[in-house]
């Protein structure tokens, strides 16, 4: 009776060991499946992390792109505008001087050197040796330039001194002296007048328009 007491103490000591020992490897089984399924869930995040870095970078360097394509597309256009800017300039620089025309003008007082007895003495020195103030040269001149606007604008750019009155009433101009050289210095008739293409104008030479070619002389004349 004995005996059969303590097999069945030792059986259930047996399976009680069995059962714990059961227990423990399930929990321990689940502990692993648990570090291992947080691990994973690590990776997978890892993953997710980099991936978005990798998008991320992506859209960057997709910005970049765009950014540098609309740069050059501005760079572009910028240079387009300005080309078509020098297009208009030249354009309008082309058309400004189609609008110019052409004379030629010269100014002398060589009449002065054939009658020197009735002109100023303290003037003689101002004579050119050959009596050319100014040679012949040509012109550029727009459609509403006169003979004196001529005149006026290559003395002064050649820097030989010209004085003239101006008259309001009938918006003319006389030219009393060229190179110091004044009316009345010969003589009582004597003077500044001009003639265009050979012959003398009826009119003051603020009033003559001149055209394509015409011949502008400028002469010290002792009979105004």
């Amino acid at each position: 009776m004995q005996r059969k007491i303590l097999l069945s103490i030792i059986i259930f000591a047996v399976f009680s060991t069995l059962f714990i020992c059961g227990c423990n490897n399930s929990s321990e089984k689940a502990e692993s499946t648990k570090k291992n399924a947080a691990t994973i869930s690590e990776q997978d995040q890892t993953a997710d992390t980099n991936n978005k870095t990798d998008d991320q970078q992506q859209n960057q360097v997709g910005e970049k792109k765009s950014t540098e394509q609309k740069t050059t597309k501005q760079t572009t256009n910028n240079n387009d505008t300005s080309q078509e800017q020098s297009d208009q300039k030249t354009t309008t620089t082309t058309g400004t001087k189609s609008d110019k025309s052409t004379c030629t003008l010269s100014v002398s007082c060589a009449s002065i050197l054939d009658h020197l007895d009735s002109f100023n003495k303290d003037k003689i020195e101002l004579l050119p040796d050959d009596g050319i103030i100014f040679y012949k040269t040509d012109c550029e001149f727009s459609s509403c330039e006169s003979v004196f606007d001529v005149l006026k604008r290559e003395m002064l750019a050649a820097d030989i001194h010209f004085e003239f009155s101006t008259t309001p009433v009938y918006n003319t101009n006389y030219v009393e002296a060229i190179n110091n050289i004044y009316e009345f210095d010969g003589g009582d008739f004597a003077g500044w007048k001009y003639k265009v293409n050979g012959t003398f104008p009826g009119c003051g030479c603020s009033l003559y328009k001149l055209s394509d070619g015409d011949v502008i002389e400028w002469i010290y004349s002792f009979s105004v």
